[in-house]
C-alpha cells in the first residue's frame, strides 16, 4: 500500500451565517404574521359611521344600507357605498369619504319639496323639476298648490308633472310680478289644453294672460 494521506479536519459550520439566516426567517414570519393580524383584526377596519345632511330620511337607515360600519379601511369602496344609499327615497345625492384614522362620513343631499300638484283629492309634493316626491324635506308653510283641473290618475312617486308650468309658477312668485301688479292669486290650475290659468278674478286674470302669455 502507498502513503495514505493525512485525513482532513471537518470543515466548522459557519454558525455566523446559519445565525444570521434564523433571525431573518423569524424576523419575516414575524412580519406576516403581524401583517395578517393587522388585515383580518379591528385596528384597519371602519369604527365610526356619521351621517351628515339627513333629515327627511333616518340615519339610521342609511348607515345600515350604506353597509360599511367594520369594513376594511383598505380598498374601502365609497363609490359603491353612495351608490346604495342614493337608491333610498328621498336621497337625491350621496357621497362616502374617510375620516380620521378609523371614521367613515356619509353626506347625504335630499330632495326639498318646493310645493303640490293635485289631481281630484290626491295632493302629491313636487320639487322645482317637476319630480313627484315619495319623501322629502317639507314644502315651505306657503308653497303653491298647482291644481289639475280634468286630470285622470294622479302622478306616482318619480314620475314628473308638466315642467314649464311648475317652472312659471316658481318665476311668477320669485320675480314680484304679483306684488308689482297688486294682485294675489288664489289658485293655480293646470289645464292639458289650456296650459297654466292663474285664478284670482276676471279682470286679473285678462291682465295675467295678455301680459305674460298666461291661458
Amino acid at each position: 500500500l502507498g502513503p495514505q494521506r493525512p485525513q482532513q479536519p471537518p470543515a466548522p459550520l459557519p454558525w455566523r451565517r446559519l445565525f444570521r439566516g434564523a433571525v431573518a426567517g423569524a424576523i419575516g414570519l414575524l412580519v406576516v404574521i403581524g401583517a395578517v393580524w393587522l388585515f383580518r383584526g379591528s385596528l384597519l377596519r371602519v369604527h365610526s359611521v356619521s351621517v351628515v345632511g339627513a333629515q327627511a330620511v333616518d340615519a339610521r337607515i342609511i348607515a345600515g344600507t350604506a353597509n360599511v360600519s367594520n369594513a376594511r379601511l383598505l380598498g374601502l369602496d365609497g363609490a359603491a357605498a353612495a351608490k346604495r344609499v342614493e337608491a333610498l327615497p328621498g336621497v337625491k345625492r350621496a357621497a362616502v369619504h374617510r375620516e380620521g384614522p378609523r371614521g367613515v362620513v356619509i353626506d347625504v343631499t335630499e330632495y326639498q319639496a318646493w310645493g303640490y300638484w293635485q289631481v281630484g283629492g290626491v295632493r302629491s309634493a313636487i320639487d322645482l323639476d317637476g319630480r313627484v316626491l315619495d319623501k322629502a324635506r317639507p314644502a315651505p308653510n306657503d308653497a303653491p298648490t298647482i291644481y289639475e283641473v280634468g286630470g285622470g290618475t294622479p302622478p306616482q312617486p318619480g314620475a314628473t308633472v308638466d315642467v314649464d308650468t311648475v317652472s312659471v309658477v316658481a318665476r311668477l312668485l320669485r320675480d314680484g310680478t304679483f306684488d308689482r301688479m297688486k294682485v294675489k292669486p288664489e289658485r293655480f290650475e293646470f289645464q292639458r289644453n289650456r296650459g297654466l290659468v292663474v285664478r284670482r278674478s276676471e279682470e286679473h286674470t285678462s291682465e295675467l294672460q295678455s301680459r305674460f302669455g298666461i291661458s
